[in-house]
């Protein structure tokens, strides 16, 4: 079955993404700290699963780098779980919007079968992407700190910076275009339904 864009399938996924994370939290809010840091750890293998199969799965570097806000909140969110550092969780808490965004506005990834390897892959990580920022909070791992937005934002606004750099010097001194984070086209998938 193709997940579609808006079909019924697309829109039970989307729900069922809010149930998992909804019954995470049930399932973990008693939980020891321990507990609840090793089975975020352990979803968010998952996440690392994505950016390592993408990683690899191409056949140029230049284009499989994890540079979209997905893949860069994949590879903070150990460090962030392990230390649950404010600063990091914070970051993470804006980023998964992106994976929101992913799941939601799914236009590139409509053509998905239902189920697949590449389908679980992709929705699995999204959600993980998207709810572990949340339970980090929701669960009281970390305390929500307003003296991090000024951070998180000269974070977002260093890192977006840093991969238009990077999708502007290999568009201009390699064969390969890259667009990672959108940054290169004016359009942005999010705003093509």
């Amino acid at each position: 079955m193709t997940w579609g864009f808006f079909s019924v399938l697309h829109i039970i996924t989307i729900l069922f993404a809010a149930g998992l994370i909804v019954a995470l939290y049930f399932i973990l809010k008693n939980k020891s700290t321990k507990t609840k840091i090793i089975t975020l750890l352990l979803c968010t293998t998952v996440c690392l699963w994505n950016v390592l199969v993408d990683f690899t799965d191409t056949d140029s570097i230049w284009k499989s780098m994890p540079f979209h806000l997905c893949g860069l909140n994949a590879m903070i969110l150990p460090f962030a779980i392990t230390t649950r550092s404010k600063v990091l969780n914070n970051l993470l808490l804006l980023w998964s919007l992106g994976a929101l965004a992913a799941i939601v506005v799914n236009t590139a990834q409509a053509a998905y079968i239902v189920p697949s390897v590449t389908w679980v892959r992709y929705y699995f990580s999204h959600v993980f992407e998207f709810g572990i920022p949340i339970l980090m909070f929701g669960l009281g791992l970390v305390k929500k700190d307003y003296k991090c937005i000024a951070s998180t934002l000269l974070i977002t606004m260093t890192t977006y910076t840093m991969v238009h750099a990077y999708n502007f010097c290999v568009a201009k001194f390699t064969d390969y275009t890259t667009n990672y984070m959108y940054s290169m086209k004016p359009e942005n998938p999010i705003f093509d339904f």
